[in-house]
């Protein structure tokens, strides 16, 4: 696909998202696409879209480490950080050399020692933020 048209098909996909309204490729996304979309549609809480377009991209390009690491992201969020650790633990045989995979797995696997509700009461105010990562974070902050 030439770079001219998927500039036209990523903004009227962005044109889309900030109308509410969802995204519907009659071709699979290209990598970078799906790159731009999938946090977007994260942050606007549409999950399941971010997540079937990842899906479809790494179907095709099974490859890109950063791909996998945005899906552990998106599963994380929605709460499915069993399956977002096997899907970050990939993004990392992929990739080792990115940092951003390495901190999202950490993350998740602080995020699955806070299923131990134990542990939740000496983290303070910092666990009530409704962003898994950000509770992760506090997790690991409190831990140093």
């Amino acid at each position: 696909m030439s770079e001219g048209r998927q500039s036209v098909r990523l903004v009227r996909a962005g044109l889309l998202l900030s109308q509410g309204r969802r995204v519907v490729f009659l071709e699979p996304p290209s990598p970078s696409e799906a790159l731009y979309l999938a946090p977007k549609l994260k942050e606007a809480g549409r999950l399941q879209e971010a997540e079937g377009i990842l899906r479809i991209t790494l179907g095709r390009t099974p490859w890109l480490a950063i791909l996998w690491d945005e899906l552990g992201v998106v599963l994380t969020r929605q709460g499915r950080e069993a399956e977002a650790e096997g899907v970050l633990r990939k993004a990392l045989a992929l990739g080792p050399d990115l940092p951003q995979v390495h901190n999202d797995l950490a993350a998740v696997l602080a995020l699955q020692m806070l299923g131990d509700q134990s542990i939740a009461p000496q983290l303070g105010t910092l666990t009530r933020d409704p962003d898994p990562l950000v509770r992760a974070a506090a997790i690991m902050a409190k831990a140093q």
